[in-house]
């Protein structure tokens, strides 16, 4: 039983309670004289000491030779000491690999909490809480284990009721309540704490509270939470053509996601949906550039030495986002700033050209300050530690990329050796290819017969669905064939037996097809069908729209996740639209329905995104506004996805709010300074040399900008070091005119700090400005400091 192995504790235990039990009943002092060989640090043998401490006191007070507040003292104690080792990785064993005997922990805990009385109860369940909280992990996406998790602690909790009374256990009720919302928990370990408080509510003799307690925990029971549950990408993913349509209400609903993605982070099992928050942010850097920039440059500077993946997402996604229309000396700014996580070889050169085209007037060019920002971009490319360029992080230079520095001035960075070819042979456990058989070549370059009519239509679909994934290749399986047997028979239907038929046939051709199959085909046929439409557009323009719909509706979007189309293919429903608007929308509609009815996750994930995206773009009835009826969709998914989310978010200091009317290009400028100058809140000192690099750049070409951005990011305590750099870069490029006003008050404000680097550098800088700097406060002096000069004074007059 004394030994460092965890595994198979559990029979060697479960004997030595059984034999503690028995020496305790021939000799009570016999388990005390153990205690010297269960010393030593970790939870383990932590328990194994209070076992013995709590060991035969039910037989004691039963046969009344320990009073019971006697027990309930020792108890108490006992579990106080086991506090005091609450640590779910010290010891060995630890306690976090104790799954074999957390039955028996469970049981001796259980057996003394029994023996608590009175303020007894309220303390040893603060103890027990320390217990859980100190040896309960969890991994990702997986719920807490432990030998106490929370749930056991409300069981022990509901057994104490009628030791300690109804007031005592809702104190402890609320307090626990409070601890579980400020841990992150699962859907599912919310749903186990709260039939817990409903047992303990009925214990407590309170049926209401328990009534509440059951609700929530049918509601989290059905919250968000399966494996790989994309759904929240159902309100993502409209809202870039929601912002076409319309930007103030695509913003409005991008702030309404934001605590939506948090919790699918925090609350669920991660599988497919880790993700979402830097997700989010990315789409709050296309619909929002500035508020991407403001919010990313808060967050550093707040938590300053944290890194932030979401922070890191929108700086990315604002670096493509901003390529055509940002000023090319702030961008510059943002890309380096941006290390090597920026790299991206199209991206630079684009930038590079703009630097390169820059006018003859233009600050940066006559500060000579091109050469700097390309040889900094280019840099990045080499920038990089030992373990990711042997690991090919990232991409690699090309000449292209040299060239366009070269025209700013720039070295165009080292000589770089193409990277050689890993060579992943021995890795392809599939083997070399086979050739395939004699008979399956000549299936694959013969035609099938087809017979006329419908009939004809269906074999051919179904010759071409019969298609394996590794058949070789051939007249047999082409689309164009396909899709000529298909439409010219159509046509020959539509002649003769009306379009009714033809509609119908469609249909037919649709149901045929799994998602696996040739669907492409529809969309080919709708095409074909609209160049026709000038012949009778009755009767082709619905045509065309019905087989563009079911395309539409039946090939899989997002890499075949979505049961319908959605993003990937919007141009099938605008020109469904265009042919006949009515018989688009009739069509939609059905199969909108028909995928409910099936009742199918699989069918039903996607749809609504797909309606949105589509009614932003042509909406489905003209008497609306442009923008309603995506709108309309939008909100009902959102109020269907955020009942299945409940719980508070914490969105920290990220929370957007968005502000009404556009943004002008110049705020947006001064936003990414902003957030160029925040990166020296990283932790990393590469990235706080790139962000003083990044200062220096725009004061000395984009003065007024950056000092907008300076007086922000100086107002925040980022301590003695980075605000003295960027002090002292400041002070090094003062411009020749007057100063912001906001960086004169924080300048000003800076004087008084009680870090003397900070305070001189900001009051030299006044003083070069013209500006009396203030003089700071007389305070008195540190302790420790007045300590040491008396002792050095009492020192020199002694030797005197």
């Amino acid at each position: 039983m004394l030994t460092e192995r965890a595994s198979g504790l559990s029979g060697p235990v479960s004997r030595w309670l059984a034999l503690l039990a028995v020496a305790h009943a021939v000799d009570p002092q016999a388990p005390v004289r153990l205690l010297p060989l269960l010393d030593g640090d970790g939870f383990y043998r932590a328990w194994l000491r209070f076992t013995l401490a709590t060991v035969g006191l039910h037989r004691d007070v039963e046969v009344g030779s320990l009073p019971v507040e006697a027990a309930s003292t020792t108890v108490r104690v006992a579990l106080g000491q086991l506090a005091q080792h609450a640590h779910a990785f010290m010891g060995q064993p630890r306690a976090c690999d104790l799954a074999d005997i957390h039955r028996l922990v469970r049981q001796v805990l259980h057996d003394a909490v029994a023996l608590l009385r009175g303020d007894d109860v309220a303390l040893g369940i603060v103890s027990l809480q320390a217990v859980s909280e100190g040896t309960t992990t969890s991994l990702m996406g997986m719920a807490g284990t432990g030998p106490l998790i929370t749930t056991e602690l409300l069981s022990l909790l509901a057994g104490s009721v009628g030791q300690a009374g109804a007031d005592v256990v809702h104190e402890l009720m609320r307090t626990l309540r409070a601890a579980q919302a400020e841990r992150r928990a699962l859907y599912a370990e919310n749903a186990d704490f709260e039939l817990e408080m409903a047992r303990v509510s009925l214990a407590c003799d309170d049926p209401h509270e328990a009534q509440r307690c059951w609700e929530r925990a049918a509601r989290y029971m059905g919250a968000y939470g399966g494996h790989k549950d994309i759904t929240i990408e159902e309100l993502l993913d409209p809202l870039p053509q929601l912002m076409q349509a319309d930007p103030a209400q695509a913003r409005v609903r991008l702030a309404r996601t934001q605590p939506l993605v948090y919790l699918v982070a925090d609350c669920t099992d991660g599988r497919g949906t880790a993700g979402t928050p830097q997700e989010w942010w990315r789409f709050l850097a296309r619909l929002d550039s500035r508020a991407a920039a403001e919010l990313g440059a808060q967050v550093l500077l707040t938590e300053p030495g944290l890194p932030d993946a979401r922070v890191d997402a929108a700086h990315r996604q604002l670096l493509a986002t901003q390529a055509d229309t940002a000023d090319p000396v702030v961008l510059a700014a943002l890309r380096i700033a941006a290390g090597p996580g920026g790299r991206s070889i199209h991206q630079d050169i684009a930038l590079l050209t703009r630097l390169a085209n820059l006018p003859d007037e233009d600050a940066a060019r006559t500060r000579r300050l091109l050469p700097v920002l390309a040889n900094a971009i280019t840099s990045t490319y080499d920038d990089q530690t030992l373990i990711a360029a042997s690991q090919g992080a990232g991409e690699e230079p090309t000449r292209a990329l040299r060239t366009a520095a070269q025209r700013c001035g720039g070295e165009g960075g080292p000589p770089w050796a193409p990277r050689p070819v890993p060579d992943n042979t021995s890795r392809d456990w599939s083997g070399p290819k086979k050739r395939p058989n004699t008979g399956a070549y000549l299936h694959a370059q013969q035609r099938p017969t087809l017979p006329e009519g419908a009939a004809g239509v269906l074999a051919a679909v179904r010759d071409r669905s019969s298609k394996a994934y590794d058949s070789p290749l051939g007249p047999r399986w082409s689309m164009d064939a396909l899709a000529n047997a298909v439409g010219w028979r159509l046509l020959e239907i539509i002649d003769r037996h009306g379009a009714d038929a033809a509609a119908q046939l469609l249909h037919r051709i649709a149901d045929e097809m799994s998602a696996s199959g040739p669907l492409e085909v529809l969309a080919d046929v709708a095409a074909g069908l609209s160049l026709r439409q000038d012949i009778d557009p009755a009767v082709f323009g619905p045509l065309a729209a019905t087989a563009g719909m079911l395309a539409y509706t039946k090939i899989r979007g997002g890499g075949g996740w979505r049961s319908f189309a959605g993003n990937d293919r919007l141009e099938l429903w605008q020109q469904a639209h265009t042919a006949d608007a009515a018989a688009a929308v009739h069509d939609l509609a059905d199969q909108v329905v028909h995928a409910v009815a099936e009742a199918s996750y699989s069918r039903t994930i996607g749809v609504s995104q797909a309606l949105v995206s589509a009614f932003a773009v042509h909406s489905p009835d003209v008497s609306q506004p442009p923008a309603a009826s995506a709108l309309a969709c939008w909100d009902a998914a959102y109020g269907v996805i955020a009942h299945r989310l409940p719980g508070r978010a914490r969105l920290g200091h990220g929370a957007y709010h968005p502000v009404p009317g556009q943004a002008t290009q110049h705020d947006i400028d001064t936003a990414l300074c902003q957030l160029a100058l925040a990166t020296i809140a990283l932790p990393e000192r590469g990235d706080k040399r790139r962000a003083l690099i990044a200062a220096t750049v725009l004061l000395a070409g984009r003065s007024g900008q950056a000092q907008v951005a300076l007086a922000h990011v100086l107002s925040f305590d980022l301590g003695a070091a980075p605000l003295t750099w960027l002090l002292t870069v400041l002070n090094s490029h003062l411009p020749d005119g007057p100063l912001d006003a906001a960086l004169i008050e924080q300048l000003v404000t800076l004087c008084g700090s009680d870090m003397l680097s900070v305070r001189a550098e900001a009051s030299a800088i006044l003083a070069r400005a013209g500006h009396q700097p203030p003089s700071p406060a007389a305070t008195a002096a540190h302790p420790t400091l007045a300590q040491a000069i008396a002792a050095a004074l009492s020192r020199t007059e002694d030797s005197a």
